[in-house]
């Protein structure tokens, strides 16, 4: 008997057995590399191109769903026009509480942005009123902070000659351009619009400030102290009208919150002045008394000295006690001030406190604490007042507060203490004076006095005239360039852009969702699954059969079979079904089957196949047509090749080829047939087969009896090769009795639906009786691999013909 290993035709080949996987443990999985991410995306392209094409399609939707938006655009300028009137004072006192590293237009926008200038904005704008219907224009809204409002929305109706206002507490009606009002509610409609009715929402206070904040924008021009204040709105009219509101409120308050420091300035010196000009005019009162008692006219010359030493103490003392009272008041004020208000930033302005280091830097501390608090509780996404981030801020402010109370105590402490030591040193001088004879010592104290007293009135007159000065000036540090006009051309709101970013996201998103269904599926697909969870080579890949490629004419091909023993066919013609390497062999199908049967010969090491069991781990695999093909391919080498249908529960072969069941497999095991009776040729030269026979009750028994021994025993005496249709490894033992008569065994997995666990398991159980496996054939009759990733689907047809 010939048996089928590789001759001298072929060239030598050695691969080892496929390793055995372990009994409980799956595959180790490789590590992802480039090829497999880009096939992962190949493979599911059309699942990234719809997932990309829905993403991009709704964020078109959405962009092109949003209305035109509108700027408009004011120009501000941010200076100190006081600064030449009032010698610097201001600007020198400002850079010592803020110090030099502060930006001036930089805090000046930051103010413009507050909560409490956008309040006002709100306020003359109406802005708490949002419209719900269709567009009309409103102006001089008022009274919707009154605490009496307490409805949440108010209607409009519209005639062509008057509007009319309806609230909870009545009705208004009134010419359009004129005031309507209701209730503590009044409000002006500019025109008569389109509709008949509308309906407007009455907002929280603090959600409209959020709403204009997000809105409201702010450029400083770089290198200059010009800023562009910007508002965007969907009414071209509301987004001037919300500039020009913001333009003027910022420069109003600037301008007063300028006269207010100003005016306690001055009266801070005013009220220094009036007690200077007193102690001066008294000091004068007495010098004058003591000359035309005592009759003293002049001094001794070397008495200058001592003069000019008191002279400078008493004016470091005064000095001293100046600032020891500006110090004072400070800290009560601070002291004083309601917990939880922002402490008042007017005394450090004074003279004196910004001449303290400490203090400069805790108040530029609490400047940047309560602006970064500031932008963490306002906008669209601004946190509440029970945030853990705003309450530590809160917390740190207040320690900051208590600090600056702190260091200005401290201050005073130590003003007390210079002012203690000075008064020492003027009393020991005195002492030394009065040494003296005593009307030199008298007069020169009095002369002293009157001079101490007048160079303080001069230095404090010169202070009271610029305060003075810049209290007269309104303007503050806000000069207004240019207004906002009313912009007539939408901006452009990058809708290319916002659908390209679309598009982009879908594709991420379909990358990503590629990537959770190749990780959810649980079915083998590839031949690489073979490799990494079975650890199997995969020995070919059965491409899609369409039946028009079978025949020359596009017909399936048709076998004529004679008449055999115990065959009841009369010769008929029938179809052998799912042959495709009957006929054209230039099939892809075809060329696949002889690539299994080359792969099958070059896959033993100096091994012998003559027999071999085709099984699968579920029905519908795909094992039936495998067989016979591939038993097919073996014959049309010159292999005397015998098909067993060993399925004695679901037997199909017959049909393939076109027989009757009986007798066969089961009658030669029960004795009721003789072997060489039950064995049929086909048409198919060197081919037979050898069918199920009658289904029995017990077929593990059969298959698993002695019989079955000899059987196979006298076969392989007779065939190059025997072939054995199994039935699935996972729906009855008689595989693995198959598998285990010492023959070599394939495993048929389909693409696509056998689950990799079901594989794993007939794998496992085919080991676990000594079972010689080959590896796997991948079935894909459902066209699941993708033609252009796989080598496997070349045929003959591809090149053409000459």
């Amino acid at each position: 008997m010939a048996n089928l290993v590789p001759g001298d035709r072929y060239p030598p080949r050695i691969q080892a057995a496929p390793p055995s996987l372990p009994p409980n443990q799956p595959a180790t999985q490789e590590t992802l590399d480039l090829r497999e991410v880009l096939g992962v995306l190949r493979r599911n392209r059309r699942l990234i191109g719809l997932i990309a094409l829905v993403v991009t399609a709704l964020a078109a939707f959405v962009v092109l769903r949003q209305p035109p938006q509108y700027r408009a655009t004011a120009v501000i300028r941010l200076k100190d026009t006081k600064q030449s009137l009032t010698g610097g004072l201001q600007a020198q006192a400002m850079e010592q509480v803020v110090g030099k590293t502060t930006d001036p237009l930089l805090s000046l926008i930051q103010v413009l942005r507050s909560r409490s200038i956008t309040r006002q904005v709100v306020e003359r704008t109406g802005l708490r009123l949002r419209r719900l219907s269709d567009d009309f224009s409103l102006a001089d809204v008022h009274g919707l902070s009154a605490p009496s409002l307490l409805q949440d929305t108010l209607t409009l109706e519209f005639t062509p000659d008057a509007y009319t206002l309806v609230t909870d507490e009545g009705r208004a009606t009134a010419p359009y351009g004129s005031l309507a009002s209701v209730g503590s509610i009044s409000l002006v409609v500019e025109r008569a619009p389109e509709v008949r009715e509308a309906t407007l929402e009455l907002l929280t206070e603090e959600k409209a400030i959020d709403r204009v904040l997000q809105h409201l924008i702010t450029r400083p021009l770089d290198r200059t102290d010009v800023v562009h204040v910007e508002f965007t709105a969907t009414d071209p009219r509301l987004a001037q009208l919300v500039t020009n509101t913001a333009v003027e409120v910022f420069q109003s308050a600037n301008a007063t919150q300028s006269q207010q420091e100003s005016r306690r300035r001055r009266l801070f010196l005013e009220e220094q002045l009036a007690k200077t000009d007193s102690a001066l005019q008294a000091a004068q009162t007495a010098l004058s008394n003591f000359r035309e008692r005592e009759e003293v006219y002049s001094s001794a010359e070397w008495f200058a000295a001592q003069q000019a030493a008191m002279l400078q103490l008493d004016v470091k003392l005064e000095e001293l006690n100046a600032e020891r009272q500006v110090f004072a008041a400070l800290l009560d004020a601070l002291r004083d001030r309601p917990e939880g208000e922002s402490r008042s930033l007017g005394a450090l302005v004074a003279p004196g406190p910004t001449a303290n280091p400490v203090i400069s830097e805790l108040f530029v501390q609490l400047v940047q604490l309560q602006a970064k608090r500031d932008s963490v509780t306002s906008g669209p996404w601004g946190s509440s007042a029970e945030n853990p981030d705003v309450q530590r801020l809160n917390t740190v402010i207040a320690n900051t507060e208590q600090r600056l109370v702190d260091a200005a105590a401290a201050h005073v402490s130590g003003l007390d203490a210079r002012i203690r030591s000075l008064n020492d040193l003027r009393g020991r001088n005195a002492a030394a004076i009065q040494a003296l004879p005593d009307k030199e010592a008298e007069e020169m104290r009095l002369v002293l006095q009157v001079e101490t007293s007048r160079k303080l009135a001069d230095l404090l007159r010169e202070e009271y005239q610029k305060a003075r000065i810049a209290e007269a000036i309104e303007v503050g540090q806000v000069e207004v360039v240019d207004m906002a006009v009313l912009p007539v051309e939408p901006i452009g709101t990058g809708r290319p852009l916002k659908i390209a970013l679309g598009l982009i996201l879908g594709l991420m998103f379909g990358a990503g969702g590629a990537f959770v269904r190749e990780h959810l599926n649980t079915k083998v697909v590839r031949a690489e699954d073979l490799e990494t969870e079975l650890r199997l080579p995969c020995l070919a890949v059965i491409p899609r059969i369409d039946v028009n490629l079978n025949g020359a004419n596009g017909t399936r091909p048709r076998l004529r079979l004679p008449i055999r023993t115990g065959g009841n066919n009369n010769g008929v013609e029938r179809p052998l079904e799912k042959l495709v390497t009957v006929g054209d062999g230039r099939t892809a199908g075809a060329e696949a089957y002889r690539t299994l049967r080359t792969n099958l010969l070059f896959s033993q090491t100096g091994g012998v196949l003559n027999r071999l069991v085709l099984t699968s781990s579920m029905p519908s695999e795909g094992k039936t047509t495998t067989a016979s093909n591939l038993a097919v391919t073996f014959a049309q080498q010159g292999k005397r090749v015998v098909l067993i249908d060993g399925d004695l529960r679901k037997a199909r072969i017959h049909k393939v080829f076109g027989l009757t069941r009986e007798p066969g497999l089961v009658d030669v095991l029960a004795g009721l047939a003789a072997l060489e009776d039950s064995i049929r040729p086909t048409d198919v030269p060197n081919l037979s087969i050898l069918t199920s026979g009658t289904l029995p009750p017990n077929p593990s028994e059969l298959l698993g009896g002695p019989r079955m021994r000899e059987i196979l025993d006298e076969l392989q005496q007779q065939f190059d090769l025997v072939m054995i249709d199994a039935p699935p490894v996972l729906v009855a033992g008689d595989a693995s009795i198959l598998a285990a008569l010492n023959a070599s065994t394939i495993i048929v997995l389909r693409a696509g639906q056998t689950d990799r666990a079901a594989a794993f398991a007939s794998v496992q159980q085919l080991q676990a009786v000594g079972a010689r496996l080959l590896g796997a054939v991948l079935n894909d009759p459902d066209a699941k691999i993708e033609r252009d990733e796989n080598y496997y689907y070349y045929a003959y047809n591809y090149y053409g013909e000459d």
